[in-house]
């Protein structure tokens, strides 16, 4: 991945942050699927097949390998219909952050095993 010239100097920052947040997401992944909660991983963090049954036979090596990718290996879930509500509710501070989960929460479970209430 070719950065743009003025990013050149973050280059070795942003693939150590990504290699931590991508190890993070898929450490947090396996120890909610390996302890019987892969409906948590789903909702939780967006986790879906094959990677879903992938991270239940995964060793710490597979999951550095897949750590290791230049990009990161989750999407951002905040979905496009409610982000301007989220994103002002985290701005009005303290009171609007149950506002902003409860939005965010909701979106997400959409979909969840086929349901759409």
């Amino acid at each position: 991945m070719e950065l743009h010239e003025q990013c050149n100097g973050l280059r070795d920052t942003l693939r150590a942050n990504i290699l931590n947040l991508n190890l993070g997401f898929l450490i947090t992944a396996q120890q909610l699927v390996l302890n019987g909660c892969p409906t948590d991983a789903r909702l939780l963090l967006g986790v879906r097949e094959p990677l879903l049954s992938w991270l239940r036979d995964a060793d710490v090596t597979n999951l550095f390998l897949l750590a290791s990718s230049p990009e990161l290996v989750y999407e951002v879930r905040v979905p496009p219909d409610v982000e301007a509500r989220i994103l002002t509710a985290c701005t009005d501070g303290p009171e609007g952050q149950w506002l902003a989960a409860m939005h965010l929460a909701l979106a997400n479970t959409e979909g969840i095993d086929g349901r759409t209430d």
